[in-house]
C-alpha cells in the first residue's frame, strides 16, 4: 500500500506563499492609506490657494472693495493690487514729477517723528508702498472706477498687506492694500 505521508515541505511553502501574500496585502493597504491621506491634504490646502489664485487671475488690475462703516466713520474703500498686477498697473499708470514728489513729502510728513528709528529697508518699503498707493488713487479716479474721493481720503491712507501664493503653495508675492478712510462730516459737501 501506499501511504501518503505529509511532506515536510508543504507546510513550509504554504507559510512563505502566506507571508508573501501578507507582505503585499500591507503593501497594498500602506499606499492606499498614502494616497488617500496626500489627497486629503492636497484638498485642504488647495481651497485657500485656490481662492487666493482666483482673486489674482481676475482682470481688473485694482480691487474695489467698500466697507460697512460705522464708529463715526462715513466711507471705507479698499485698493488692492495683487503681485501679479503690479507691472500692469506700472505700464498703464504713471505719477508724473509732481505727484511723485508729493507722495514723498506726504510720506516723511507722515513718518517724520519714527523716520530715524526705521531700518533702510523699512524705509524704502514705506517710500515704495506710498508711491504705488498714489498711483493706485490715481488709476482708479482717472479711469472712473471709483467716484467721489474727497482731498481727506486722498491724503489719509493707511496700507495692509496679504502675503499670495500659487496653487502649489509657493509664494508669489504680498499684495497691497490702501485703505482710504472718511470721516463724518469731514471733506464732502
Amino acid at each position: 500500500m501506499n501511504e501518503v505521508t505529509p511532506s515536510s515541505e508543504a507546510p513550509e511553502a504554504n507559510t512563505v506563499v502566506a507571508e508573501e501574500d501578507t507582505v503585499k496585502i500591507e503593501q497594498n493597504a500602506s499606499e492606499i492609506l498614502m494616497s488617500k491621506l496626500q489627497s486629503m491634504k492636497q484638498k485642504k490646502v488647495s481651497f485657500a490657494l485656490h481662492s487666493q489664485e482666483e482673486r489674482t487671475k481676475r482682470s481688473e488690475i485694482i480691487q474695489i472693495e467698500e466697507k460697512a462703516p460705522g464708529n463715526g466713520i462715513r466711507r471705507i474703500v479698499e485698493l488692492t493690487l495683487e503681485p501679479t498686477k503690479m507691472g500692469i498697473l506700472g505700464k498703464k499708470t504713471r505719477l508724473d514729477r509732481d505727484e511723485y514728489l508729493d507722495a514723498i513729502g506726504r510720506m516723511l510728513q507722515e513718518e517724520q517723528d519714527s523716520w530715524e528709528e526705521l531700518r533702510m529697508r523699512d524705509q524704502i518699503r514705506l517710500t515704495r508702498d506710498y508711491i504705488m498707493g498714489e498711483t493706485m488713487i490715481k488709476h482708479c479716479v482717472e479711469n472712473n472706477l471709483i467716484t467721489d474721493i474727497t482731498e481727506q481720503m486722498k491724503n489719509n491712507y493707511s496700507f495692509k498687506y496679504g502675503k499670495r501664493s500659487d496653487v502649489d503653495g509657493q509664494m508669489i508675492g504680498e499684495s497691497l492694500t490702501v485703505i482710504l478712510t472718511q470721516l463724518e462730516g469731514v471733506g464732502y459737501e
